[in-house]
């Protein structure tokens, strides 16, 4: 118990002087209290934080694997689009082989390889009234055949089980019509086209008149001298249904399309641009023709090239932002060019108080340069220290099998 103060002459308590005095038991020293003290904090803030990823080694071979085999699924779901657009306009037997081989080479097969495992089967018309438009002629709701997966059509059960109904009206090639029609014909009429341009697996329909009952030929010029017969899937004398047919080592094209009817004789020149097939590659950043905006921690040039990864650094007390650039002056050779760029790995030590995204990319163009946007905030008041990593991809592609200097060809 705490005695009171004596009291003075007035009554009043005299005043009291108060000061803290600090106690330590049993004895140590504050240095090393102070330092278990700090490695706890640590330890706290390192378990408050995502982990950093390790930036593993960069192979390059995969890469290229990745990045062509979604290129091509990108292009295979284009194609999907186009026939969704046109499937009111054609029979349901040359919707149906199209849909499946689309839908092999979204689940990852090559166009050759779908080539290979759906061929086209033509159809001819037989008995249809070739004034009629082709959805009148067709009953897509009654198709029975069911498609494959991740392919276009869904199969519902239909009205009809006749072979007629399951083929969209029409008939395996060597039904009727007869050369000898189609020799007193006048000239075959290319009039209409569904696309302008295309590149290899893209259904095309085109229409006119005096096409001939007998499928004759569809034929692209695809470059010089590479004149080229395409699968057709459906013949009439107004109505043929094809695809851009497979070339390789050719660049963009203006070509043209034609048809040629059973007994020889042809249609005019249509204007077709040929869009080659692509193979596709990655580039990541290094130490060639970079610039890194400076931060608290200046970036080691050879082990970011090794890692891919650059890493900015904020200080306790402020932050840092800047942009880096990457290939500023380089340029691609041998046909490449850019087709995106992209960030990958991003790292933020203090998500939403530290990142980093893509400002500037080529795409199109031969110049590899990206330019990307960063930010750090500072550290106090956040819960440690703070920091931002990533590594930036550049897809690049040029037509497949284009003459090079070397295999592989080189980019840069």
């Amino acid at each position: 118990a705490q005695a009171a103060p004596p009291a003075t002459a007035t009554g009043m308590p005299r005043a009291m002087a108060k000061d803290s005095l600090g106690v330590q038991h049993p004895a140590a020293d504050k240095a090393v209290v102070r330092a278990a003290l700090a490695k706890a904090d640590a330890q706290a803030s390192a378990a408050a934080q995502p982990s950093k990823p390790a930036a593993p080694a960069v192979d390059a071979a995969a890469q290229a694997r990745l990045a062509q085999a979604a290129h091509d699924r990108q292009v295979a779901l284009r194609h999907a689009a186009h026939l969704t657009q046109l499937k009111a306009t054609m029979p349901v037997a040359a919707l149906t082989q199209m849909d499946q081989r689309i839908g092999l080479r979204i689940q990852g097969q090559t166009l050759q390889q779908a080539q290979a495992a759906v061929p086209l089967r033509p159809v001819i018309a037989t008995a249809l009234n070739t004034s009629q438009a082709p959805s009148a002629r067709t009953a897509p709701g009654t198709l029975s055949a069911k498609p494959i997966k991740s392919g276009l059509l869904v199969p519902t059960a239909g009205t009809g089980s006749t072979q007629a109904a399951a083929t969209g009206g029409v008939a395996p090639v060597g039904g009727g019509g007869g050369a000898a029609t189609a020799a007193a014909a006048p000239a075959p009429v290319l009039a209409t086209a569904s696309a302008a341009e295309g590149d290899p697996g893209m259904p095309v329909t085109l229409g006119g008149n005096h096409f001939g009952d007998a499928p004759g030929e569809v034929r692209f010029i695809v470059g010089n001298g590479r004149d080229i017969a395409a699968p057709v899937t459906f013949w009439s004398a107004s109505q043929v249904v094809t695809e851009v047919p497979y070339a390789d080592g050719i660049p963009i094209y203006d070509g043209h399309v034609y048809v040629k009817r059973g007994d020889g004789t042809k249609s005019a020149l249509r204007a077709f641009r040929f869009l080659p097939l692509y193979e596709v590659t990655e580039l990541s950043q290094s130490s060639r023709d970079w610039f890194l905006a400076p931060s608290i921690v200046n970036v080691d040039a050879a082990s970011s090239a090794r890692t891919g990864h650059p890493t900015h650094s904020g200080g306790m007390f402020w932050g840092f932002t800047g942009n880096d650039k990457f290939y500023m002056n380089s340029q691609l050779r041998n046909g490449w060019v850019v087709s995106g760029a992209r960030l990958a790995g991003v790292y933020s030590a203090r998500p939403g108080y530290s990142g980093a995204y893509l400002v500037d990319s080529r795409a199109g163009t031969t110049s590899p340069y990206a330019e990307v946007r960063w930010w750090v905030d500072a550290a106090a008041g956040i819960g440690g220290s703070n920091e931002v990593s990533y590594s930036v991809r550049i897809e690049v592609k040029r037509p497949k099998n284009l003459p090079c200097v070397a295999n592989p060809c080189p980019v840069l």
